[in-house]
């Protein structure tokens, strides 16, 4: 029975850990059909893809439009990410003087 069990929590942790990298790499075809996961994209999509000194233009020709535009400490390009608990979260672009100036992960 022990043996059964730890078989079962191995098979689970090994096919949790292949859907989580399948989901995790970022592509804009995964960015596109997979919303509710890009959450788990933003390590991947950071580490290829510097935003820091872009431009808008460059930014929306990358990840596509943006889901909402705020103008909340300057301007921001809000990309939906995914549901928390209650409220989504959004992978926030800041834009300021024309370029990305800094990125974050906001829950509204």
């Amino acid at each position: 029975m022990i043996f059964c069990i730890l078989s079962a929590a191995l098979i689970n942790a090994g096919a949790y850990n292949i859907v989580k990298n399948s989901v995790s790499a970022y592509s804009r075809q995964n960015w596109d059909n997979n919303a509710n996961l890009r959450i788990y994209m933003i390590e991947d999509l950071e580490k290829q893809y510097q935003f820091f000194g872009k431009t808008e233009t460059e930014v929306i020709d990358f990840l596509g439009h943006p889901s909402n535009v705020s103008y909340y400490s300057g301007k921001r390009l809000e990309y939906y990410i995914g549901d928390g608990y209650i409220d989504p979260y959004t992978y926030d672009i800041i834009i300021e003087n024309d370029v990305v100036s800094g990125t974050a992960i906001v829950q509204h």
